[in-house]
């Protein structure tokens, strides 16, 4: 479907930071029927090719994953709030624009579950 390849082709550029949809609902801009829904909110084809890429193909199920020899744990992924867990630890922590290169790192500490609100490297 010709909306996904849109999202797919706009997102992969590195320089953009994030996709709006300002009118999501037909008719919303100057009565055109360019929404992912109808007037009346039900879905159009649209809304359920984008939905099914989002939480579908995109979407990062909790993914078990093992560390090297050294304890590090390396990803690629969108950016945004992530949650690492290990036994009965954990750490939270940011993807952001600043560790959009390749190759960079961020250190996330590991702590016991009634600490992991304070935990960002």
């Amino acid at each position: 479907m010709e909306i996904v390849r849109h999202y797919k082709t706009l997102l992969s550029q590195p320089s953009v930071g994030r996709a709006d949809v300002l009118d999501l609902r037909d008719g919303a801009w100057l009565g055109a029927p360019g929404g992912m829904v109808r007037g009346d909110f039900s879905r159009k084809p649209s809304y359920d090719a984008v939905h099914a890429l989002i939480k579908g193909e995109w979407w990062l199920q909790p993914t078990p994953m093992t560390t090297d020899s050294q304890g590090r744990l390396r990803f690629s992924g969108f950016l945004g709030d992530y949650e690492v867990t290990a036994g009965d630890r954990r750490a939270a922590f940011k993807l952001g624009r600043e560790g959009r290169r390749r190759g960079r790192s961020r250190p996330a500490r590991l702590r016991p579950p009634a600490l992991a609100s304070s935990v960002l490297a």
